[in-house]
């Protein structure tokens, strides 16, 4: 944790950005995630005086620290990347391992008295602190089987994060404890997941959680050091 690994995870993502290199959407909600623990790391531990880690991280790079640059990263690779951690830190960080556009992309339901609308929106780039909250809180509502199964994933996600090679995880994903790979697992969370949907009624009323504070509580958990 700390300058280089965040510079090395901004080089690479400017990198996707660019179109200069592609990662497959599991490798890049990583890197996504690690750049932002890195950041968020900085600016607990680092004494910056008077730099912003965004600007220490771009005179790293040997770039100009100009408002446009420092934008790049806070509003751009941040962003992103706290989103990624918020959906793993209050879903389970088994979400990262989804193999297609599922952090990106959400389908949300407009009810409407004759019928539903659905519409596809980019959480990324539209949602608010207050819609995510709102998501996440309709997720664990309506799909506490497949929430169930993405925090049983945590300490394969937690290994690759620390770096165990790919030879030694295989002990991590057949541990006793770890049952997601069996069927009777996934037919369980299904069957979990259609009855809180069936339960949910257009009368009831929730209150949505704060899912920022309970990402910035998980950072220690998930890593030591940090």
């Amino acid at each position: 944790m700390g300058l280089k690994g965040a510079v090395n995870y901004y080089r690479l993502l400017e990198a996707v950005k660019g179109i200069k290199i592609v990662l497959c959407p599991f490798a890049k909600h990583i890197a996504q995630t690690l750049f932002y623990l890195n950041y968020k790391w900085l600016e607990k531990h680092m004494d910056q005086g008077r730099a912003s880690v965004a600007t220490l991280i771009l005179n790293t790079c040997s770039e100009e620290p100009s408002k446009s640059r420092r934008d790049n990263v806070t509003g751009y690779h941040v962003r992103r990347g706290k989103i990624c951690w918020t959906l793993a830190a209050c879903l389970g960080a088994g979400i990262l391992l989804h193999g297609g556009d599922a952090i990106r992309t959400m389908y949300v339901l407009r009810r409407h008295p004759f019928h539903q609308l659905t519409q596809t929106r980019s959480i990324k780039e539209t949602f608010s602190v207050g819609q995510l909250n709102v998501f996440i809180s309709f997720v664990l509502r309506t799909r506490p089987g497949s929430v169930h199964l993405f925090h049983s994933l945590e300490p394969v996600v937690k290994a690759i994060i620390l770096g165990v090679p790919a030879g030694d995880l295989r002990p991590v994903v057949l541990a006793d404890n770890n049952v997601l790979v069996r069927q009777e697992e996934l037919r369980y969370a299904y069957a979990a997941d259609q009855e809180a949907l069936a339960d949910q009624t257009t009368e009831e009323t929730w209150l949505a959680m704060n899912a920022e504070s309970i990402a910035k509580e998980k950072m220690p958990e998930f890593l030591p050091n940090f």
